[in-house]
């Protein structure tokens, strides 16, 4: 299922390598909110949803559910439409929901099918949010089974033992680099540096 997907994000490079350096100073003095037994239901992460905002949701319902929260068009490097959330100056997701021209308007009525969450004041059940460090991430998921590099764009995503389905981890160093320690011609390992960490989180069907 991961490979389903590479594609799509993929084409998030450009907002990636404009927004990283902002977000890793923002991991670093960010705390999450906290609630019982994880996060507050107002910025939970869930097989299908980023707080409001789900899976399926058109985009009318989902500025509905987000007030406060521009909605702007950008677009991947292969020029994918997409739409970024801001609050403030602060990037909290970007979505994707199929639209077919990036120069285009937002088309309101367009479903939801991609969800990917920056903000580290989002976190599933467990407490787990973007900027966590992945030995910490192995406390609430279980051991690190791999993690893969795409051929191309050299993306990282992380698997453990017990994640939730329907979630996808994409890990990296907090000020830009690569998580894994990588033999040479392999493109997957187990071990990883210290510092790494959840870059972003993605929901998707």
């Amino acid at each position: 299922m991961r490979y389903k997907i590479a594609t799509v994000l993929a084409l998030v490079a450009v907002f990636i390598l404009a927004g990283v350096t902002a977000w890793g100073r923002e991991a670093e003095t960010s705390k999450p909110a906290k609630a019982q037994n994880g996060a507050s239901r107002a910025q939970r992460i869930t097989r299908d949803s980023a707080g409001p905002v789900h899976l399926g949701m058109t985009v009318a319902q989902a500025r509905k559910a987000m007030p406060g929260v521009k909605f702007a068009r950008t677009t991947g490097g292969d020029g994918v439409a997409l739409i970024e959330l801001k609050r403030g100056e602060t990037s909290e997701l970007m979505l994707y929901a199929g639209e077919a021209d990036p120069e285009g308007p937002i088309d309101e009525k367009a479903k939801i099918e991609m969800i990917s969450v920056w903000a580290p004041t989002y976190q599933t059940v467990e407490g787990v949010h973007p900027g966590m460090r992945l030995d910490e991430v192995e406390k609430k998921y279980g051991k690190l089974i791999k993690i893969t590099k795409s051929e191309i764009e050299s993306h990282e995503y992380a698997e453990f033992t017990r994640q939730p389905a329907g979630l996808q981890f994409r890990v990296g160093l907090p000020d830009i680099g690569l998580a894994g320690t990588y033999s040479q011609g392999s493109e997957e390992t187990k071990v990883y540096a210290r510092s790494a960490v959840v870059t972003s989180i993605e929901i998707y069907k």
